[in-house]
Formats: C-alpha cells, structure tokens, sequence
C-alpha cells in the first residue's frame, strides 16, 4: 500500500527532515493538482515564504518521489457516498 500525500503533508515534507526521508523512501501517491496547491503554500504564507523559483524546484524535488494519480467526478462522488454513510463531514460543518 502507498502513501496519499496531500498538498499539507507536501509542504510539511519541506521543513521536516523526517518526513521528507519517508516521502523519498517509500514514495508515495497525489494528485497532480497538489504541486499547485504546494507552490501555493510556499509563496503564498507570510510566515513561512519563498520565491518563486526557489519553491519551483523544491515542488519539482517533490514530485521525483511520487506517483500521479486523479480521480474522475465520479470518483469523487463514490466517496462522498461512502463517507455520508459513515459520518465523516468537512470542516466547519
């Protein structure tokens, strides 16, 4: 079984060390659409900012220890289903 990284796991995976090795190790899975959530992150928090070519090649570091993967609307639809039926909601809800 692969790991799901998301764009948050992503973007821990840049300042954690650790994480960062278990990414390179195991390799892992996301969407394609998570670089661009990733970039987002990177330049965009104050706190914790880059530039703009500089998070292009820590994203493109990134996606050498992944596997793409997206999902079709129907998919999607397929797991709301399941998670309605077993309770999970999204934030603020």
């Amino acid at each position: 079984m692969k790991t799901y990284w998301d764009s948050s796991a992503l973007v821990a995976a840049v300042w954690e060390p650790g994480l960062k090795a278990r990414l390179q190790r195991e390799r892992g899975l996301t969407r394609p659409h998570a670089l661009a959530e990733t970039f987002s992150a990177l330049t965009g928090n104050p706190e914790t900012r880059i530039d703009a070519d500089s998070a292009a090649a820590v994203v493109k570091n990134l996606s050498a220890s992944l596997a793409f993967i997206d999902l079709s609307a129907g998919n999607y639809w397929s797991f709301g289903k399941r998670q309605k039926v077993g309770g999970s909601r999204g934030a603020g809800t």
